[in-house]
């Protein structure tokens, strides 16, 4: 029976099914593509209303983000802020997690410096994946 089609979401790199045995054995050990299936997957079964799935997409969004991949994790996150604010799920950690996500980023890439009082003001906020403010 075949699946029905569903238009691809950028945030899963806009990532299309495998359709066959052999499209799913090509990708047996390329991790990205077996995430990304598996994202397509559990949306397309479950539906964009189901409160299950956003969880998994926050969880491949921190290990790209513990990866320094934030432009991989920012789009997973704003597909998840996205699926929550649809199911009318409050989002307020998540607007916290994007907030410590960009700046890391910023750190990263030179924008903040340790003197800056952005850093110190998430100092007690949540931790996620090996970034730990202290």
């Amino acid at each position: 029976m075949p699946k029905p089609h569903c238009e691809p979401i950028p945030a899963y790199d806009s990532w299309v099914e495998c359709a066959t045995v052999e499209e799913l054995d090509a990708i047996q050990h390329l991790s990205n593509s077996l995430h990304m299936e598996s994202l397509t997957i559990r949306e397309r079964i479950l539906g964009p209303n189901n409160p299950e799935v956003p969880h998994p997409v926050i969880y491949r969004g921190a290990v790209f983000a513990d990866n320094a991949r934030f432009d991989r994790c920012i789009d997973l996150w704003l597909h998840a802020l996205k699926l929550r604010q649809n199911n009318k799920v409050s989002v307020v950690k998540d607007l916290l997690r994007f907030a410590q996500v960009l700046i890391i980023n910023s750190f990263l890439s030179g924008k903040l410096n340790k003197s800056n009082h952005l850093t110190g003001f998430l100092a007690n906020g949540p931790r996620w994946g090996r970034f730990e403010f202290r």
